[in-house]
Order: C-alpha cells, then sequence, then structure tokens
C-alpha cells in the first residue's frame, strides 16, 4: 500500500477506502498488540448502524466535554481532513501529529497491510494513549463484527442507529443478514441503547442481547410505529 499521510489521505480515500476493505479482526488484532495494545483499559462506546452515528457521535462528544469527561472521539468519514476523524475533547489532531504519528504506525506495522481505516483507528487509539483520555467514542466503519473499531475490547456501551440495507456486498443481501453482523458487537454485560427499529432488526438486538447476557436499556423504543 502507498503511504498515506494528511496531504494525500483524501484522495486515497476517495479512490482506494472502501475498495481495499478487508474485513478481519485478527490483523488488527495483531497490529494492535505489537502497538503495546494502546488504551487496552480505556472504556469505550462503539457505535454502529447505518444511518445516524455520526449524530450520535456528536451528540455524545458535546455531553461527555460538558460534563467535564476526557474524551477522544473517532468518526469517520471526514468532510474537509482526515484529521478530523480523531479528536480529544472536541480538538482534533493536528496535521503535523497526525503525520507523525502515521509514519511511525505505518512502518511498525507495515507486515500486517492495514487498511485506510485500520490505520486511522491505530493512530486514534495511539493519539489518546498519548493524551490520557478517560473514555472513547469509536464509531464503527462498516458493519460491527469484524469492523476495526471491535477490536478494541473494552466496549462497555453499544450503541445503535437505525439499522437498514447497506454494503450487501460485505454484510450480507438482507436485512437480518446486515443487523446480525452489526449486532454481533454485543458482548456479555454490555449496556446496549438503540435508535428506533424495524421488527426485523429490533428482534435480531433482543434475541442477542439475551444469549449473550447483555443489558438492554429503553427497549419500549426499539420499534419503529407500524413496524
Amino acid at each position: 500500500m502507498q503511504n498515506i499521510n494528511a496531504k494525500n489521505f483524501n484522495f486515497l480515500s476517495l479512490k482506494n477506502e472502501r475498495k481495499k476493505i478487508n474485513l478481519d479482526l485478527t490483523r488488527m488484532r495483531q497490529a494492535l498488540l505489537k502497538l503495546d495494545n494502546p488504551c487496552l483499559n480505556t472504556p469505550a462506546i462503539q457505535i454502529v448502524g447505518t444511518n445516524g452515528k455520526g449524530s450520535i457521535s456528536a451528540f455524545l462528544e458535546n455531553i461527555l466535554c460538558q460534563a467535564k469527561i476526557n474524551i477522544g472521539v473517532t468518526t469517520s468519514p471526514h468532510l474537509f481532513e482526515v484529521s478530523e476523524r480523531i479528536r480529544v475533547n472536541q480538538i482534533q489532531i493536528s496535521t503535523k501529529k497526525f503525520d507523525i504519528l502515521l509514519k511511525n504506525i505505518q512502518t511498525k506495522l507495515f507486515e500486517y497491510k492495514l487498511t485506510p481505516f485500520e490505520l486511522i483507528i491505530c493512530c486514534g487509539l495511539k493519539y489518546f494513549e498519548l493524551n490520557n483520555v478517560d473514555l472513547l467514542i469509536l464509531e464503527a466503519g462498516l458493519g460491527g463484527r469484524l469492523d476495526a473499531t471491535t477490536a478494541h475490547k473494552l466496549r462497555p456501551i453499544i450503541a445503535f442507529g437505525n439499522i437498514g440495507i447497506d454494503h450487501t456486498e460485505y454484510l450480507g443481501d438482507s436485512l437480518e443478514k446486515i443487523t446480525r453482523e452489526k449486532a454481533a458487537v454485543i458482548e456479555k454485560g454490555s449496556f446496549v441503547v438503540s435508535s428506533e427499529q424495524n421488527s426485523i432488526a429490533r428482534n435480531i438486538i433482543n434475541d442477542r442481547v439475551k444469549e449473550i447476557g447483555a443489558i438492554l436499556l429503553g427497549s419500549n423504543h426499539l420499534t419503529k410505529t407500524g413496524s
């Protein structure tokens, strides 16, 4: 893979980011291990879904900053520059710091052939560790079960945006298959919150919560009217 930096990432992301998707957590976990597992003990709110992930991230980021909680946030995609994707207390990483960090990580993790999105998540976690954040907000890029954000083990809160048909070439050709890929991020003991879902997505989320031993909050709001 061509070396990525802040100047060329916009071009690379438009042309290659989705084309180079390779959903496999093994590679990502090995990479994080080589980085000494940055933020290993820092809890994360993982945000999954088809629609509304960015809005959920923004609401949480604002609320937590108002509460004076030291937070690190990764979101995607970016609007103007890639450094928007990595923020501490609502301040994005500088281009200079991003380039230095990314260059070091690309060199150290070259053998793992990480995708652009995976590199960004690695950079984010390392940057958050350097800034001693107390809580993470990790917005999933695609799906959930094999998304790079899921490689972060400590995810006690899972937030679902609305789930619909998306990325069928990777997640499956039906709402049921897609929802199962996303709901797979729920782990034992995690707290789960969700926006309104139709009956298919709702039932799959409920089943996963019961199967794995998680806690579903606000379940009365899961179903869309008429579903």
